[in-house]
């Protein structure tokens, strides 16, 4: 028989106590701590969302369906009273597929089906919700100088890459950049512009090539691994990054380094055939130019034969225009930024790339891809559609 507690804090007590003591009986043991080092899958870069592929996408998508169809070209047509695949690309052209059963499609104004139109103003409404998002993200901060924004907008999320008017330090009605403290070189920078763009690839070292075979070893890049990335300064510069730093407002240095802070692995094989991959690292970068001005010194002597050197701001400086210098776009945090992504080729030879529409959209950017490791396959009828639309190749 068990006796009633009659004073409430020793029932508490006693409750709490009973609990500490059974909870290992009946759970068996503490939850378990989630795994924070899980690798992170890269997707498939699928069908690119740039922008001539989604104006040819039915081209494209139309060349994919002839090829499927060649693959199921020897399967045995089954009566299921629904259509089948025909046995040639060639039969039943132009036959619409709903049409051959008891399903009817569904036609909206303009005679377009309905499921075509809903999935193409799915698409369009993510994509302007997306970069809704980001001009409100990137709006939400309104800097003095427009060249100091702390969330720039880099070419894929939208408008604008490129810009102008930077206010920090105005150019002399005279044309040459002021001079602020005197500084070794006396020489000052005067920022009038910015471009924010995708850098070089930086192709993942050593390259080892994601094989589309299901008995192919996984490929995966461990937490912690590092891309060095340099700092290029126009050769006329003739400036210290010291004093080219307090010209951009921030702090520039030789070389800065990307730290992966989670692992990656690709995806399965069957995601990527019938194309083989690598890892590739695509910078956010900065192209920051403007005006130079550099003031001659003059020796101010001493006693004993010692002398001086100091700028001589009563004389004209020597001035620069649209000097340049691209470096790491760095965040908040101090951390660069950038994309980790796979670059399709043809499997046997990695240094020839997939047709342009099976690639990310950041690596067809101007300026991406490593032509000294990478070549399109000049014999592949979209490739060829695409270089000409680039203005790349001319027949």
């Amino acid at each position: 028989m068990v006796k009633s507690f009659k004073e409430p804090v020793t029932a508490l007590t006693t409750l709490l106590a009973f609990s500490v003591i059974s909870s290992p009986l009946v759970y068996g043991a503490p939850a378990p701590v989630p795994e924070d080092d899980t690798p992170e899958i890269i997707g498939n870069p699928g069908l690119s969302s740039h922008s001539w592929c989604a104006d040819n996408r039915e081209e494209v998508f139309r060349i994919d369906m002839q090829q499927d169809e060649q693959k199921m070209s020897d399967a045995i047509p089954v009566d299921t009273g629904i259509y089948t695949m025909p046995n040639s690309p060639g039969q039943d052209k132009g036959k619409d597929p709903m049409a051959s059963g008891n399903v009817s499609p569904v036609i909206v104004d303009g005679g377009i089906p309905a499921t075509k139109v809903t999935r193409e103003e799915h698409k369009e409404k993510s994509f302007l919700v997306n970069v809704f998002e980001r001009f409100i993200k990137r709006q939400g901060i309104q800097p003095s100088n427009p060249c100091r924004h702390p969330n720039p907008i880099f070419p894929d999320e939208g408008p604008p890459s490129h810009i102008e008017g930077c206010n920090q330090d105005p150019l002399d009605p005279a044309g040459f950049c002021p001079r602020k403290a005197e500084n070794a070189d006396c020489t000052y920078f005067c920022e009038e512009r910015r471009d924010y763009f995708y850098g070089k690839e930086q192709r993942w070292l050593p390259a080892q090539e994601i094989f589309p075979y299901p008995d192919a070893p996984p490929v995966t890049i461990g937490k912690g691994e590092m891309i060095s990335l340099g700092v290029g300064i126009d050769y006329r510069f003739q400036i210290t990054l010291p004093v080219l730093s307090v010209g951009l407002g921030v702090t520039l240095q030789k070389s800065w380094t990307w730290t992966n802070t989670r692992a990656y692995s690709a995806p399965k094989w069957d995601v990527l055939h019938p194309y083989c991959a690598f890892f590739t690292f695509i910078p956010k970068m900065v192209r920051s130019c403007g005006t130079v001005s550099k003031w001659p010194k003059r020796v101010l002597w001493q006693p004993m034969g010692a002398y001086t050197e100091v700028c001589n701001f009563g004389r004209n400086p020597e001035t620069i225009k649209d000097a340049c210098v691209e470096f790491p776009w760095r965040n908040a945090k101090d951390e660069v930024e950038g994309v980790l992504m796979l670059v399709k080729v043809e499997c046997g030879n990695e240094q020839t790339l997939a047709p342009p529409c099976q690639q990310d959209k950041k690596f067809l950017l101007n300026g991406v891809m490593d032509e000294t490791l990478n070549h399109w396959n000049m014999s592949d009828p979209e490739t060829q559609r695409w270089l000409k639309s680039q203005g790349k190749l001319k027949f």
